[in-house]
């Protein structure tokens, strides 16, 4: 008898268990369907336009219309990021239709409208599994994203919030495991191309070659790259390793970055795919870095060789020069520098032209990030003690001498990696003290190439952009005290607190500049180092 009771208790608890699962199916049913019905005018969302400069992806680019961003890294928001879908709808200058010449280059949206009303269901769930979305292809989940924002922004839904944090979850997770990433180039800088200042990055090699060719209708000059993913080996056929492409972005300045643009797009931020390189680590220890400033010059100079013309263009450009001169006097900087004997001469392989370091696009030596450099000053104090000469190298520019000036280890090693030249580190007032035997400054010559000159300079207008015949952009900076003026398409002026310390270096010691090592001898080490 108590045989039948214990089998009779189990059955009636799977009936029990049972039911609630039903009404729980039943709950589950009528929250979608309510979701549903409240949504029952959402239009699954298209793709969207690369920029501002093409309306839709199969338009050529015309460029009448302002991408409207001087590289700025605040954090972009779901709603920032979905109000961009938005303003890229919104074109406030036009050129005729009939004047748009036959398009090249056509996106095909990936997605049936099928596929869309199957897996767009997903936003109304209750909550969004790892089940629900695991299998999806990327175009898929950045769809389910967009899908998701673009429905609640018509509707709350529920659980909106933990619901998106699931679907990007899974956004990150394929980057995260991507065997390989495409980031597309501009080949005018030799950096990633900055839109907006965004990077552009893809997991699909044609997508990028794809968008690559729109961004050449828009008289870009780029090229794509292939890098290793976050999880794959970065050893390189020779033996080198390769650095990964998110720490390569800490150094530059990178923070955002668009992923597939041109179809169904994703934003993400450097650092929710790769920590910051250096984490409470003393400054005495490692080389200097400036993603800021490294940032503002790639993003500057991008857009400066960039041969259009558009709306606001100049109030652009002069938003982007003031955001360096703001950066330039808080940088700590490396400058190449070596000491040698009294009685020795100058060794042929002191700073010659065609000496190369690393000139890859994205760095082949990570170790070189946790170098020990030394501060200028006491480099000098203690050549002085063994009675050694310093050297520095020196860049002929328009006839002129210039101090080439860097911003990281990596823009060093473009041209010192191999050379008896050793990285010292000087803050800007360091580096204005060596001034005196230049006539300005280049940063990161191998790379941005800004020429910072010790000159007056009238007043002029940023349409009267100046390079240097190596491509290298010149920027006069006024040394007397004088109030700043508009930059010339714009160039960085010194500040007057800046022009004033200049000024103090007018009684330089003797200097002798050496037409075959290239380089600067400073005889009078003692008065170079007061």
């Amino acid at each position: 008898m108590a045989l039948f009771d214990f089998l009779g208790g189990n059955k009636k608890k799977a009936e029990a268990e049972q039911k609630i699962e039903e009404q729980k199916q039943e709950q589950h049913d009528l929250a979608v369907k309510r979701q549903e019905d409240e949504h029952k005018d959402l239009k699954w969302p298209g793709l969207m336009p690369i920029n501002l400069f093409v309306r839709k992806p199969e338009e050529k680019p015309h460029l009448t219309v302002v991408n409207g961003s001087a590289g700025q890294d605040e954090e972009r928001t779901d709603k920032q990021a979905s109000a961009q879908v938005q303003e890229e709808k919104s074109v406030t200058e036009e050129k005729p239709q009939e004047a748009q010449p036959k398009p090249t280059v056509q996106i095909e949206d990936p997605l049936s409208p099928e596929r869309k009303a199957e897996i767009g269901r997903i936003i109304y769930e209750p909550e969004i599994k790892l089940d629900m979305v695991k299998d999806l292809s990327l175009q898929e989940i950045l769809f389910l994203e967009v899908s998701l924002v673009t429905a609640n922004r018509m509707k709350p839904l529920e659980n909106y919030e933990q619901n998106h944090q699931q679907i990007r979850n899974q956004f990150l997770n394929l980057v995260r495991a991507a065997d390989k990433l495409y980031v597309i180039y501009d080949s005018r800088t030799g950096y990633p191309l900055l839109d907006g200042g965004y990077a552009q990055m893809y997991l699909d090699k044609e997508h990028a070659e794809t968008v690559a060719r729109l961004y050449n209708e828009q008289l870009r000059v780029t090229r794509v790259i292939e890098v290793p993913g976050m999880s794959a080996n970065t050893e390189r056929p020779d033996g080198k390793i390769q650095m990964k492409i998110f720490d390569f972005m800490f150094f530059l300045g990178i923070e955002n970055i668009i992923v597939d643009n041109g179809w169904y797009k994703g934003f993400l931020r450097r650092s929710e795919i790769s920590a910051p390189f250096y984490i409470n680590e003393d400054p005495e220890k490692i080389p200097p870095y400036n993603p800021a400033l490294s940032f503002a010059l790639i993003d500057y100079v991008g857009e400066i060789k960039w041969p259009v013309n558009y709306g606001k263009r100049q109030e652009i450009l002069k938003g982007k020069f003031n955001r360096i001169m703001q950066l330039v006097p808080k940088s700590t900087f490396i400058i190449p520098m070596r000491s040698l004997d009294e009685t020795a001469g100058n060794p042929e392989d002191a700073a010659d032209e065609n000496t190369t370091g690393d000139q890859s696009d994205v760095p082949v030596n990570p170790a070189a990030a946790t170098q020990a450099t030394e501060d200028a000053d006491s480099a000098q104090a203690a050549a002085t003690q063994k009675n050694h000469r310093i050297q520095i190298p020196v860049m002929r520019i328009n006839d002129k001498n210039m101090l080439p000036v860097y911003t990281d280890i990596f823009e060093f090693s473009k041209k010192f990696a191999n050379t008896p030249f050793k990285p010292v580190r000087a803050d800007f007032k360091g580096v204005n003290r060596f001034m005196p035997n230049y006539n300005g400054m280049v940063l990161n010559p191998q790379g941005a190439g800004m020429v910072i000159e010790r000159r007056e300079a009238p007043a002029q207008t940023p349409a009267a952009a100046t390079q240097t015949p190596d491509g290298k952009t010149a920027i006069p900076i006024q040394v007397k005290v004088s109030p700043v003026q508009a930059p010339t398409e714009a160039k960085p002026q010194a500040s007057e607190a800046t022009a004033q310390e200049a000024e103090t270096q007018a009684s330089a010691p003797e200097t002798k500049v050496d037409a075959t090592s290239n380089v600067i001898d400073l005889n009078s080490r003692r008065g170079n180092n007061q």
